[in-house]
């Protein structure tokens, strides 16, 4: 009998200590998950305050680029009309206003330098969204319309703005090698001033045959719509990066 309940006592104790074993290994496995789940999620924390601070600076680098860029922009802005307004006058060009045309040039530049010039580059400030383009940072931008604009301003208009340049650079060597077929005599002997200017002399001459030479007027026109159709370009994105801006006001 004793011996009966013994071992019911020592089987009721076993099973206890399995119990208590049990229990004390699920509640340490409960701590030890807690414990990663904390871990964790401090650590997703500390990556979104980290990711959340890189975006912050470089969303304040971009709109100081973007400021830079409209500065770049507005001054080829102003070139461009400038030259375009000049060309204009060019193509009318008579002994009423000969003059004008010849004082009312930019920096000191020869009229010539508005018929058969060329841009040589278009190179906006990018260095801040070039970086953040390689190193995928740009991600981590939540304003879509920034990065939007500038997406499409640096992978698509700055591509087509190098093409136009390109194709002004054709039309300015065809203009420069007609000048110096047609009116070769005319640029005989003393024609470059101290200042590496045209003679003025020489310069009045050509004007005014300007408006009596289709052929050279037909290329100062077809300078002139490519210079229209960059300015389209130049000008548009330097008032979309102006209401950009201005929306952080």
């Amino acid at each position: 009998m004793f011996k009966i309940f013994r071992q019911i006592r020592y089987k009721f104790v076993n099973e206890n200590k399995i119990s208590r074993y049990l229990k004390y290994a699920g509640g340490e496995i409960i701590l030890v998950v807690i414990g990663i789940l904390i871990a964790l999620s401090i650590n997703n924390w500390n990556e979104k305050r980290k990711n959340q601070n890189r975006a912050n600076d470089l969303s304040e680098k971009l709109k100081l680029e973007l400021a830079q860029n409209i500065n770049y922009l507005q001054f080829t802005q102003d070139g461009i009309e400038h030259q375009l307004e000049y060309l204009q006058l060019v193509l009318k060009a008579d002994s009423s206003n000969i003059d004008t045309l010849i004082t009312k040039t930019r920096f000191d530049l020869s009229p010539l330098f508005y018929m058969s010039s060329y841009s040589q580059f278009f190179d906006p400030p990018a260095d801040i969204y070039e970086t953040a383009l390689n190193d995928g940072s740009i991600r981590l931008i939540k304003d879509k319309a920034l990065t939007k604009i500038l997406q499409e301003f640096h992978q698509s208009v700055k591509i087509r703005l190098d093409q136009i340049i390109q194709e002004e650079y054709t039309q300015a060597r065809e203009i420069n090698n007609y000048l110096a077929t047609t009116y070769a005599p005319l640029f005989e002997g003393d024609f470059v001033t101290t200042k590496y200017n045209w003679n003025a002399r020489i310069v009045k001459e050509l004007l005014l045959k300007v408006p009596n030479d289709g052929t050279l007027k037909y290329k100062l026109a077809e300078r002139i719509e490519l210079k229209k159709a960059r300015l389209r370009f130049v000008t548009r994105f330097k008032n979309g990066f102006e209401n950009q801006l201005n929306s952080y006001d």
